[in-house]
């Protein structure tokens, strides 16, 4: 078991089970559910049903005239592959409602524990792998086929791991002189020549001389957005916001007009430091230097993390482009 605190907003400390018992999407649908039923202050919707038949949905927790109050919206799913980020938002939402605290009074929350469930249910799937994209077929290889040449399970043990392909013209690595079960990159400074062709399960299915080209699936919920769009890179979508998730994420944050601030759960960090963005942008009417009089504001999170988030000594903060 993983024991995760969460210091939220400053008024509360929350602790958070992540273990390896996630929700489905289905399961989670029913714990949203649950709550809303049992709850006064819960209400839930759907925003939209993925091409994979499966719900995103919002659950609003607050009192009085809640979409006229300042909101904050709290995001799991942005990267399909943290499930941990779907858990501690879901259970955020449930541990607040039990505390139902005046704040409630003042500020409107609204969780959207899961905005890539397509790519997240891959986890309770007969066959798992670490998945991004949504359920909408995508042609990679631009073969006017799609999906046609995905993982395979060579060992069938159920789950998509590395393999190693011999390969002296082409290979990068070598097998680990004290592990042979090890793979590390060739050091051509030491004059090492690499071997083996590291990459995940699959064989050549469609007999194009490449392997896992064409992979489930088309489009990762994180490239989608119109910001900094990153044109035909892979998982990025036919164009800005052409998936059911996105639009549906982009549509409801845009409507409810009273969201101050919205806090995305995922591997990603921007609360230990923060810094100007680092992203060559096309428009330069856009601003990438944070303003001097947001700055105090930025301080003031990155205080209030530091102070309260026992960092290794070690740590340094990610810095991504999206």
């Amino acid at each position: 078991m993983k024991i995760i605190t969460i210091y939220f907003l400053s008024f509360f400390v929350f602790t958070i089970n992540v273990t390896a018992q996630y929700s489905s999407s289905s399961q989670l649908s029913q714990r949203i559910k649950t709550l809303s039923e049992l709850n006064e202050i819960v209400d839930s919707e759907s925003l939209a049903t993925t091409s994979g038949g499966k719900d995103i949905s919002v659950i609003t927790l607050g009192t009085g005239n809640i979409d006229n109050k300042p909101g904050i919206a709290i995001l799991g799913g942005i990267n399909g592959v943290s499930l941990a980020s779907t858990e501690i938002v879901m259970q955020l939402a449930e541990k607040l409602t039990s505390l139902n605290p005046k704040l409630l009074d003042e500020v409107t929350f609204y969780f959207i524990p899961n905005v890539s469930p397509d790519a997240t249910d891959q986890y309770f799937g007969s066959l798992k792998y670490e998945r991004q994209r949504n359920a909408v077929p995508f042609d990679d290889d631009r073969d006017g086929l799609t999906d046609e040449d995905g993982y395979d399970d060579l060992n069938n043990d159920g789950l998509i791991t590395l393999m190693r392909i011999l390969d002296t013209e082409k290979g990068e690595y070598i097998i680990h002189p004290e592990n042979s079960s090890v793979m590390v990159k060739a050091d051509l400074a030491k004059n090492q020549k690499g071997e083996y062709i590291v990459m995940l399960e699959g064989i050549d299915n469609d007999k194009d001389d490449k392997i896992n080209e064409d992979i489930p699936g088309g489009t990762i919920f994180n490239k989608n957005f119109s910001f900094n769009y990153p044109y035909f890179s892979e998982g990025a979508g036919y164009n800005a916001l052409s998936e059911i998730e996105s639009r549906a994420v982009a549509e409801f944050l845009f409507e409810h007009w009273n969201i101050f601030a919205v806090l995305c759960i995922g591997p990603e960090n921007n609360l230990s430091e923060y810094s100007d963005l680092k992203a060559e942008l096309p428009d330069r009417n856009i601003k990438t230097v944070v303003d001097e009089n947001d700055k105090p504001y930025f301080e003031r999170v990155v205080g209030l993390y530091k102070k309260n988030v026992r960092l290794p000594r070690f740590y340094k903060s990610v810095s991504v482009r999206r």
